[in-house]
């Protein structure tokens, strides 16, 4: 499972948690492209689990650091939120 970190509706990118704890950055160009709009982003703030599947591309980022971006994205599957169980 991917987990959405933060995104900037403002700056139109954000970061997801890989499984290893790694962060991934993602632009909504890309996103988009996949058929991710910011509305499904947004549900991911509320409890929803979306499924992604995308290509990692490794990259020299801010102060020349390694770093990876989602690249080839497409939505796999979105669940709404579970109940709280009692």
């Amino acid at each position: 499972m991917i987990l959405i970190k933060f995104f900037d509706d403002q700056s139109n990118f954000g970061f997801a948690i890989l499984p290893d704890g790694s962060n991934i950055f993602a632009h909504f160009d890309d996103l988009s492209k996949g058929g991710i709009s910011k509305e499904i982003l947004n549900h991911a703030k509320y409890n929803y689990t979306i499924t992604l599947s995308f290509i990692v591309m490794n990259y020299l980022g801010k102060n020349n650091k390694p770093s990876k971006k989602a690249v080839e994205i497409q939505l796999v599957n979105i669940e709404g939120p579970r109940p709280n169980e009692t």
